[in-house]
């Protein structure tokens, strides 16, 4: 995939000793730069498994309808991924981490009913997702985290690290079009995983490179 990305203005000598340690060692900016303000999600509540089987749609070729995905850890020594936090697909099949917060391939299975989808759908509308003036805001080799929304007809994705610290990357001089690209993003966010099955299995699969057709957008720095 094509990725172009502007580079992203740094306005103070201790935010470019950041980058350079992220870049050299593999830490995140929010170990260097004060607390991450980044939202910490409750641990599903699974209270037992699917009465029948469910094939792995990660086997399948069908894009899912949302989607949350660490997409690369950039220039980390000890890179790995990608990671999937969650997708869910047209039928209702969800594949989640167990655990939301942390980046790894510990996968669950389970099935939402029709009207759990329809009404997911409806709120992420809501959101204003499908209508954000820009949609990726990267740093130059850092990670890349994905979230994609591909239902009524406009495939929308967007592109971000999910890091909430001051003067890096999207908060170095917020503008209102990046408080509504994060709003979105983290409200998506929730309202996924409040959606998730309570009956669930661990998925024994590895979450691998997504096809092409989860990349309805090209990683191009927006303003």
């Amino acid at each position: 995939m094509t990725c172009r990305i502007k580079c992203i203005e740094i306005r103070q000598p201790r935010a470019i000793f950041i980058v350079f340690l992220l870049l050299v060692f593999g830490m995140a900016p929010s170990l260097l730069n004060g607390a991450d303000k980044a939202p910490r999600w409750p641990a599903p509540k699974i209270t037992g498994e699917p009465a029948g089987a469910l094939a792995n749609p990660l086997a399948g070729t069908n894009v899912p309808l949302i989607a949350i995905w660490k997409d690369s850890e950039g220039m980390m020594l000890n890179a790995g991924g990608p990671y999937l936090r969650v997708a869910v697909w047209p039928d209702g099949r969800v594949v989640f981490a167990r655990n939301p917060n942390v980046w790894s391939n510990d996968l669950m299975i389970g099935i939402i009913s029709t009207t759990a989808l329809e009404n997911l759908k409806n709120e992420i509308r809501k959101t204003g997702i499908f209508k954000l003036k820009g949609n990726c805001y990267l740093v130059p080799d850092a990670s890349v985290d994905c979230l994609l929304a591909a239902f009524d007809g406009s495939p929308q994705i967007l592109y971000w690290d999910e890091v909430e610290v001051k003067n890096y990357g999207i908060n170095i001089d917020p503008q209102p079009q990046h408080i509504a690209f994060k709003k979105a993003w983290w409200e998506v966010n929730r309202l996924v995983l409040s959606a998730l099955p309570s009956e669930a299995r661990k998925l024994e699969a590895k979450f691998s490179r997504p096809p092409k057709a989860w990349y309805p957008k090209e990683m191009i720095q927006s303003e």
